[in-house]
């Protein structure tokens, strides 16, 4: 079965931002640090990948360079239990952040705020109690304005035991068109995720700074995947696809990652210089780079 987890793309910032998120949330881990080694696209010795948790949820972060860099058409919702977690949350991410809505009761939730922070990752943290802890979510604007709906059942068509959790549209005599998503919550093999739609004029849209990290339990899984979200959008190198919405989506076997983790650095150089040498990642080519075959 798949699993997904949310992956953010820094210049070369992973390991600061990293950190300095593991100090601001509680239930957080750093759980390890891979760095690049001879041969590989970024300097020898820089750090390559993290991976970590917030919440007890995994996510990874990667470097990656100048060309990536975050937009608010993709926030991290971290759902609090009570209005008090909200500003503990809040505020240590005010620190060299930018507010888009200010932390305040709306009619929505009780306590809520949107904030850019230091490093430009956009995070949206609202009095939520029982729900998934960190949720992505998705704001389709500009040339994507008016597929969200499309998106949502196209990506549930594609993964098992998925569904709509809940669909909000907007009403007559709203600031938005009526009939547009003012909200849908749905989940992917169980991993929650959200969509909006605003029709206002936003200079943003998504970018490969946060994407959708897709484990395949082998070939199979992974070719299904990779087909069905790269129909209408762009194959890229390494297991990287933009869906035709404008989503980015990495499709990589579980194994790959465990294979990238190895201690030992010569294997694991191998594998990704194995594995950026592909556009869709095959599994028994990453093997035969990690076994040196």
């Amino acid at each position: 079965m798949p699993t997904i987890k949310p992956c953010l793309t820094f210049d070369d910032q992973a390991e600061e931002a990293i950190r300095f998120y593991v100090s601001a949330f509680r239930d957080a881990e750093l759980i390890n640090i891979t760095h690049c080694g001879p041969g590989e696209p970024r300097p020898a010795g820089t750090v390559r990948t993290v991976r970590f948790t917030l919440f007890g949820q995994e996510m990874m972060a990667l470097n990656g360079g100048p060309s990536f860099t975050f937009t608010p058409a993709v926030s991290l919702f971290v759902h609090c239990e009570t209005p008090a977690e909200v500003d503990s949350v809040w505020e240590p991410l005010t620190d060299g952040g930018t507010a888009l809505m200010p932390l305040d009761e709306y009619p929505w939730a009780s306590r809520f705020g949107w904030i850019q922070d230091r490093f430009g990752v956009s995070w949206q943290v609202v009095a939520a109690a029982g729900r998934q802890r960190i949720v992505p979510g998705l704001l389709f604007v500009g040339e994507h304005y008016g597929q969200a709906e499309e998106a949502v059942n196209r990506y549930v068509s594609l993964f098992p035991d998925s569904g709509i959790v809940e669909l909000r549209r907007f009403a007559e005599g709203g600031m938005e068109p009526a009939g547009f998503i003012e909200q849908a919550r749905f989940a992917l093999d169980g991993y929650e995720l959200s969509v909006t739609e605003s029709s206002l004029d936003h200079r943003f849209t998504f970018s490969p700074g946060i994407s959708l990290y897709v484990d395949c339990a082998g070939q199979d899984e992974l070719d299904h995947l990779w087909d069905g979200l790269g129909s209408g959008g762009t194959f890229q190198h390494g297991g990287w696809v933009v869906d035709r919405f404008g989503v980015p989506w990495q499709v990589a076997p579980a194994s790959a990652w465990e294979m990238i983790n190895d201690p030992d650095p010569a294997r694991s150089r191998r594998v990704v210089n194995a594995l950026l040498g592909m556009q869709k990642l095959d599994v028994a080519t990453l093997e035969r780079a990690y076994a040196r075959e």
